[in-house]
Formats: C-alpha cells, sequence, structure tokens
C-alpha cells in the first residue's frame, strides 16, 4: 500500500457485499480510499480489498459487530490510524429476513432491530465524531415502507426508524447525514453482470 495520503477517506459499513460491495468499488474508482467493514467474512473483505489494490487504490479490511459501539469504535480507530482521518461513513449493513408478521419468529425480528436500527445508530454516532467537517454520512434505508409486498411486513418495520432522526441530529457542525432508500433488488438470475452494481452505487451516491 501506497505511504501517500489519499484526498478524502471512506469507510463503508457492510461493505463486502451486495450493495456496500458495490459502493465501495464505486468509491475506489472516484479516488477514495476505502475501508471495507465486515460482519462475518473476513476472506470476502479481503478479496475486494485485493482487487481496489490491484487497480492502484488504497483500501483496508475492518470488522466488527455494527452494533457494538466498542467494535466499530475500534473500527473507526483503524481507519484512522491508517488513513490519517475520515471523510465519508456509507451504511449498507443490514438484515433482511422475510416472513408474515402473524407467525414471524421474534428472536429473527430482534436480530433485524439489532442491526438495522441500533446498528445504524452506533454507526452514525461514531461518525458523528471523527469525520472531517465538510464530510457526509450515508445510511441506506428502504423504499418499501411505502409500498406492500408480500412477507416484508418485520423488515419494513426496521427502516420506518432510522433514516431522518440520522439526518436531523447527527451533528449541527459536522458532516452532513444523509438517509438513502433504494427500491429493493429484484430477484437475482446469477447473470446480473458487475456494471448493474455499480449502477446502483452511481445513482444512490
Amino acid at each position: 500500500m501506497s505511504t501517500l495520503t489519499p484526498q478524502r477517506v471512506a469507510l463503508v459499513g457492510g461493505g463486502s457485499g451486495g450493495i456496500g460491495q458495490a459502493v465501495v468499488l464505486r468509491l475506489a474508482a472516484d479516488g477514495h480510499a476505502v475501508a471495507v467493514h465486515y460482519a462475518g467474512s473476513q476472506s470476502t473483505a479481503d478479496g475486494l480489498v485485493a482487487a481496489v489494490l490491484a487497480k492502484g487504490g488504497h483500501a483496508i479490511a475492518v470488522g466488527g459487530d455494527i452494533a457494538d459501539e466498542t467494535a466499530m469504535e475500534a473500527a473507526f480507530d483503524a481507519v484512522e490510524e491508517a488513513f490519517g482521518g475520515i471523510d465519508v461513513v456509507v451504511n449498507t449493513a443490514g438484515i433482511m429476513a422475510l416472513g408474515p408478521i402473524a407467525d414471524y419468529d421474534i428472536e429473527a425480528f430482534d436480530r433485524i432491530i439489532r442491526t438495522n436500527v441500533r446498528g445504524t445508530f452506533v454507526i452514525s454516532q461514531q461518525a458523528a465524531r471523527p469525520v472531517r467537517p465538510g464530510g457526509a454520512v450515508i445510511n441506506f434505508s428502504t423504499s418499501v415502507t411505502r409500498t406492500q409486498f408480500p412477507g416484508y411486513g418485520p423488515y419494513t418495520h426496521a427502516p420506518s426508524s432510522t433514516g431522518a432522526p440520522a439526518s436531523q441530529n447527527c451533528s449541527p457542525t459536522r458532516p452532513v447525514c444523509n438517509p438513502n432508500t433504494p427500491r429493493p433488488p429484484r430477484r437475482s438470475t446469477g447473470s446480473d453482470p458487475p456494471a448493474a452494481r455499480n449502477d446502483c452505487a452511481r445513482d444512490t451516491l
């Protein structure tokens, strides 16, 4: 890795897969140094870091439970130590376990709330302190709170609790805090080109 400090640094929560991976690749292509956060699969995050480095970018992987404030504080510290600061935080981490409300497993609902609500608060709280002036905090939510899809009832209870509160109360002087509500993904056929995933990141950042 180069010892030169890039102009801007981004931390992507849940950056090792899905929308997060597309966000990482887009930010890296735009010249950001990127920290790829992962909760479970370090090997996936390391592979994404390797892909960014292979294209001449700057990247590291940082792990931790996004709903654990101690783990996330350590992740933010690791990014600041590696790159000298943080300018952008994008949180794409989330759980989408679907099912009808009538017989939904309450423990599964607790996991959704822990990751999607508590995790959003924790990463916003951590970001409000170190993100440099002129930076941004972006929390991904969902547009399905305003639509009807079978089985989405338990999941939509979590996004409706996030986004606007963070954007209103993140910090009066520090970063701009923005909620982002992409439409739900269509069922993948396994043949979607990488460009399709990158289009999502380009359109929503």
